[in-house]
């Protein structure tokens, strides 16, 4: 059902305009503001230390997400669906592909969500991640394998 492909440098704009249309109000509900110079060059860097991945549907990219292996865990950087595709079970099974990944692995999945995106922790939770620790800004959450029924679960 899903095509991945790595994202190359003329996805910039696509990625750009994924990030704004999905983020921009929990960034001003959480940061007073959306600064677009800062975004883009956030947006850069990330490209730089992560994996990004276009995420499409027969051809038509409907998001990215961007993620980090190490021996111990998978952390899940950035995951972000166009708006138009939201409500429509994308996240949960892009998740679960990842969680079943993690299960075959034998590793976690760690990651970070702004503590403005109600319905983004709700996801995470329905699927086993728990919170481990918190700031003013963002939640810390991880799912262990042994969680695996969440992982199967179609």
């Amino acid at each position: 059902m899903y095509e991945f492909r790595d994202a190359v440098g003329a996805d910039f704009e696509f990625l750009y305009e994924l990030l704004y249309s999905t983020m921009e109000d929990y960034y001003v509900q959480t940061f007073g503001a959306w600064d677009e110079a800062v975004e883009r060059g956030f947006l850069a860097d990330s490209l730089e230390q992560y994996r990004y991945q276009v995420i499409a549907v027969s051809s038509i990219p409907i998001g990215c997400w961007a993620r980090q292996y190490s021996n111990e865990s998978i952390f899940l950087a950035e995951m972000q669906i166009l708006p138009e595709h939201q409500r429509k079970g994308h996240g949960r099974r892009l998740l679960q592909l990842l969680l079943a990944e993690a299960l075959r692995l034998d590793v976690n999945v760690h990651l970070e969500v702004l503590t403005a995106n109600h319905g983004a922790r709700a996801l995470y939770e329905r699927l086993g991640f728990v919170v481990t620790d918190s700031t003013d800004t963002h939640y810390q959450m991880c799912w262990w394998p042994d969680q695996g029924p969440a992982a199967r679960s179609s």
